[in-house]
């Protein structure tokens, strides 16, 4: 039944799979429904039943990883950005591509740009 559940559950994220955060979503739902899953069997729900329970209980992932892929869409659009001059304190790049990005005279100070792809991006500085 578990072999059941993961396969279920890779279902739901087969379309999503171009999505940088579906493989971390799908990994923490599972593990999420395995423990609930387990939580009816240890409750007295039959193998069946338990996994009913725990699939009925997932939800609409398709609104969530379409929000997800617009937020991405919106990320993965930053490519060739000119952000020369702005203020970027504290700013969250993390897992983005900006290639032949210019962060000329910026303030970056603190920025995450770890696991981000910046090939080409200038970084000059006053």
């Amino acid at each position: 039944m578990i072999e059941k559940l993961n396969a279920h559950v890779h279902s739901i994220f087969a379309p999503y799979k171009s999505a940088k955060t579906a493989t971390e979503l799908e990994e923490e739902l599972l593990q999420n429904l395995l423990e609930k899953y387990n939580d009816h069997r240890r409750n007295g729900a039959s193998e069946q039943e338990a996994y009913k329970l725990t699939v009925d209980s997932i939800g609409e992932v398709s609104e969530l990883m379409e929000s997800l892929n617009l937020q991405y869409n919106v990320l993965e659009q930053a490519i060739n950005m000119d952000y020369s001059r702005q203020r970027l304190l504290d700013s969250d790049f993390r897992s983005v591509s900006v290639h032949d990005g210019k962060f000329n005279f910026c303030d970056l100070s603190r920025s995450d740009f770890s696991h981000s792809d910046l090939t080409n991006s200038t970084f000059k500085k006053q």
